[in-house]
């Protein structure tokens, strides 16, 4: 009897196991990603680009205690996951990069003595810290083809509600200047669906999938319906980067070969036609409104122009985590703008304001390390982890150009944490160079 126990007790551990480390943290990062993004007023727009803002300055410094709880349920669920791991699995970890995450956390602290609003650095060093505590313990905990599955699982539900959103109010694909939002903003959509694009890439390729190249195709052409030119370039480049990696040489020709015999097609179609195209025209992807005008860079110049001109002030040591944008300084620069901005709209001088020079040279080597590791990871049986980490990183700087989203508290930085994590602490740790 008591054999018996023991055995139906062994076997019902793994599912309780599988519950508390994977659909656990599954269902909390969900949660916290609609709760602080989702928006039903983007698919009541055929261009969820023109849904006006809240007010920026108010909201500044400030959260809704929903918003806090969820932040502090993932730092508890990122936690919980790294002592249960401790208990169970001693993984083996590559230390550069853990240590380097831990002086970036200490250097943000410290900003709380040289910040502009050390109230505000404090605050949302603690929203930083549980974010990074959740996204290091999903990437410690999870293996690579779970993490995978899961970002997979969290994109394709976010954009097929995106998609019933829109259907359910009819503007689907209706207009001259429709942008696929659903219920996020475009520019924040265009990275939902390109993570789906580069993971469902990455299962292919493992898994030989028919269903996950379907799920790629489907996503890439998500992406392209965004209408968000940066963060499409940024998904393209990436993409190809990935299959670059992957395809036999002579695949690659042939589909190179293919490409400009349809684009040559394409070309002597338009002429045939008589019809105009032009350069300008084609970087609009289609969008009509007076900000879509690449030359204008969608009206970012204002805002690198003024945070930069404010950041030479204080180029060493930055204003303080997140301190930069407060309210006084957000309604000084919409009176001199005429519309609010609460980022810089570039990881670069976002992250140049909020961390200076030294901050910004600690973020440099902790992606110089991350790269290391990803590169001798393609050696491994971690490759995918290798592959999908350089391919996001690709993305992130690239996209990063014009967008902040990497560096915000969202779900592309948890992504990014969550991956740097993965590969920090899965495949074998090299050893030392006078030990080889």
């Amino acid at each position: 009897m008591s054999l018996a126990l023991t055995s139906s007790a062994t076997a019902r551990r793994p599912s309780f196991d599988r519950l508390l480390m994977f659909w656990g943290p599954v269902i909390v990062l969900a949660v916290l990603v609609f709760r602080n993004d989702a928006r039903m007023a983007y698919a009541q727009s055929a261009n969820g680009a023109a849904v006006e803002a809240a007010d920026l300055a108010e909201n500044a410094g400030t959260g809704t205690r929903e918003r806090q709880l969820l932040f502090l349920a993932l730092g508890a669920t990122g936690g919980m996951l790294l002592w249960r791991d401790q208990r169970t699995n001693r993984r083996p970890i590559y230390w550069p990069i853990m240590l380097l995450l831990g002086l970036l956390f200490a250097y943000g602290c410290c900003s709380v003595v040289w910040s502009d609003s050390p109230f505000l650095t404090f605050k949302r060093m603690i929203v930083l810290g549980c974010l990074a505590l959740g996204a290091i313990g999903i990437g410690k905990v999870w293996s690579t083809r779970d993490f995978c599955l899961a970002l997979i699982g969290w994109t394709l539900l976010f954009v097929l509600i995106s998609v019933a959103a829109e259907l359910a109010n009819g503007v689907f694909l209706r207009g001259g200047d429709y942008r696929f939002s659903g219920v996020f903003h475009p520019n924040k959509q265009v990275f939902f669906c390109a993570f789906l694009f580069l993971c469902s890439s990455c299962m292919y390729q493992s898994e030989r999938k028919r269903i996950y190249l379907a799920i790629a195709i489907f996503a890439l052409l998500a992406v392209i319906l965004t209408k968000s030119r940066t963060g499409t370039a940024a998904c393209l480049l990436a993409g190809a980067w990935l299959w670059w990696s992957y395809l036999p040489r002579n695949w690659i020709v042939n589909l190179a070969v293919a490409g400009s015999i349809l684009f040559s097609i394409g070309l002597i179609g338009l002429g045939a036609s008589g019809e105009e195209v032009s350069l300008l025209s084609a970087a609009r992807m289609g969008r009509e409104d007076e900000l879509s005008d690449p030359t204008k860079l969608t009206g970012r110049l204002p805002i690198w122009t003024e945070t930069l001109s404010a950041f030479i002030n204080q180029p060493l040591l930055g204003f303080g985590y997140g301190a930069f944008w407060s309210p006084e300084r957000i309604r000084y620069f919409e009176s001199q703008n005429g519309w609010a901005f609460s980022h810089a709209h570039s990881i670069y001088i976002e992250s140049a304001v909020n961390w200076g020079l030294l901050g910004v040279f600690i973020m440099l080597m902790i992606v110089v390390a991350t790269v290391r590791r990803a590169k001798y990871l393609l050696r491994t049986h971690e490759r995918m982890a290798g592959r999908w980490m350089i391919a996001l990183l690709i993305l992130a700087a690239i996209a990063g150009l014009a967008e902040s989203a990497f560096v915000a508290d969202g779900f592309e930085a948890i992504v990014l944490c969550a991956s740097i994590g993965l590969v920090a602490c899965h495949g074998p740790v090299p050893p030392a160079r006078g030990m080889r």
